[in-house]
């Protein structure tokens, strides 16, 4: 009956992947675990969601699933040589822009400017 009122790409999402992009998942924290040494050795500007993002319909509750996929500590974790800031977007649209004066845009393009300008110094 589900598959008649709802369309089969909602019904059909993986539970194992819902589960994997839940906030706090082991499989984020192994993937943060991993990532947090490797970023040590570069200078790096971090982002992280600010939005919820829809993964689909969960069909015990039969409501829509809310979550940041990537939270802040797992982005953004707090080390030296690093810079941080939240963007206001999902995780599907953390990459998307709607115009070049959107200030998630601007605030993306400054940083790429400045660290640009910056690398010839930090890399000698």
């Amino acid at each position: 009956m589900v598959q008649v009122v709802m369309p089969s790409k909602t019904v059909d999402t993986d539970p194992k992947l819902l589960r994997a992009l839940k906030a706090d998942s082991e499989t984020l924290q192994e993937i943060s675990d991993n990532f947090t040494p490797l970023i040590k050795q570069f200078r790096a500007y971090l982002f992280w969601e600010q939005e919820k993002t829809s993964l689909g319909v969960t069909l015990d509750y039969v409501r829509p699933f809310l979550s940041r996929v990537v939270t802040e500590s797992l982005a953004a974790p707090i080390l030296d040589n690093t810079d941080r800031a939240g963007l206001r977007a999902d995780h599907a649209n953390i990459c998307k822009f709607v115009s070049r004066n959107a200030p998630r845009y601007r605030l993306v393009v400054l940083t790429m400017i400045r660290y640009s300008l910056d690398a010839p110094s930090t890399i000698s």
